[in-house]
Formats: structure tokens, C-alpha cells, sequence
């Protein structure tokens, strides 16, 4: 039997590794894999906070058509829904806009007595029971509650109300803004601005 024997140089020990062009071309490879999946990442997660964004308006246009079908008359006011804003939401509290001509006055123009008349503009409306008055294409119009009368010419255009909200925690910002039109005939218009 034969027994082999190594001897190397002194100073001749090799330790097992990566070498540094090893190194540099993973790492290459790996720059090039995150470049391609960071922007989809991105992507994904705008979506989702867009989608966050519409559930917290879809809830809100819930409340706000209860309101209407108690009311006949779209509400101005949030705190007349009933809502409550989510905790840990990306997005500011909503905002509600009753567009000007669109019969809605949640201001109380009239006499304020609920059951007197009132002259607006050049239309009449009486006021009488409780709830919000809404104009007609004439000018006339139904006060219900305190006699609010909106008789400001609205020419037959559609009672609405449009929901906004707005980024509030970053990456969004308040120019991040996603919106709902809601009109009495039941048409739904959605906008975003990001």
C-alpha cells in the first residue's frame, strides 16, 4: 500500500471563497432584479391606497343616499351621515360639496320658522315640517324642518353632492385627492388625481 504524501510551499494556503468578481457580478445581478420589481412594488401599493380611498367614500356614499332617502335633499354636513372615519387610514376625513344651483341650501335661507313662506331670488318656496329645503327648475322651492327655502332659479339641474378626500400620511399628499359626484337620479361619477 502506498501512502501519498502532500507537501506545498509554506505560506501556500488557500481558504475556499468568493472571489471579489464573484461578488460584484451577484451583486449586479441582484441591483438589476430589485430595479425590475421596485417600480411594480410601487405600483401595487398606490393601488392599494387608491382602493382604501374609494372603500372610505363607498362607505360615505352609503350613508349620504340613506340620508337622501330619509330627506329627499343631500346633506352638506358630515356629521348629519352618521359617519365615522377609520382608524389608521392613509386618507384625511371627507369632505362634502353641495355644488351652487343645485337646489341644495343647508344654510338656512327663509324665514326659519317652518311654517311661514320665504322669497328667494325670484322663486318662492314654503317652509313647513323639519328637514332641508331643495329648489325646483322654476325657482320654487319645498322648505321641510325650519323653513329653508331655496329658490335660487335652478334650471332642472340634478340635486348633487360630491365626497372628496384627500392623501394625509405620507407617501400621499393632499394633492392625492379621489372623488365622488352623487345626483338625485342615481348616477355615480368617480374622479381621481393620482
Amino acid at each position: 500500500m502506498k501512502t501519498v504524501v502532500r507537501i506545498g510551499r509554506p505560506g501556500d494556503r488557500r481558504e475556499r471563497g468568493f472571489t471579489l468578481v464573484e461578488l460584484a457580478a451577484a451583486l449586479a445581478i441582484l441591483s438589476i432584479l430589485i430595479a425590475l420589481a421596485f417600480p411594480r412594488y410601487l405600483g401595487n401599493r398606490r393601488a392599494a391606497y387608491k382602493d382604501e380611498g374609494y372603500q372610505i367614500l363607498q362607505e360615505l356614499k352609503t350613508l349620504e343616499w340613506s340620508y337622501y332617502q330619509e330627506h329627499t335633499v343631500f346633506t352638506g354636513v358630515l356629521g348629519n351621515t352618521g359617519f365615522t372615519m377609520p382608524g389608521g387610514s392613509h386618507w384625511a376625513a371627507p369632505t362634502l360639496q353641495v355644488p351652487s344651483g343645485s337646489g341644495n341650501n343647508g344654510n338656512g335661507q327663509g324665514n326659519g320658522n317652518g311654517n311661514g313662506s320665504c322669497n328667494n331670488g325670484n322663486g318662492q318656496g314654503n317652509g313647513n315640517g323639519n328637514g332641508n329645503g331643495n329648489g325646483q327648475g322654476n325657482g320654487n322651492g319645498n322648505g321641510q324642518g325650519n323653513g329653508n327655502c331655496n329658490g335660487n332659479g335652478n334650471t332642472g339641474a340634478a340635486i348633487s353632492v360630491v365626497l372628496t378626500i384627500a392623501g394625509a400620511v405620507s407617501p400621499l399628499g393632499s394633492s392625492d385627492q379621489i372623488s365622488l359626484t352623487l345626483g338625485d337620479d342615481g348616477s355615480v361619477t368617480s374622479g381621481s388625481t393620482f
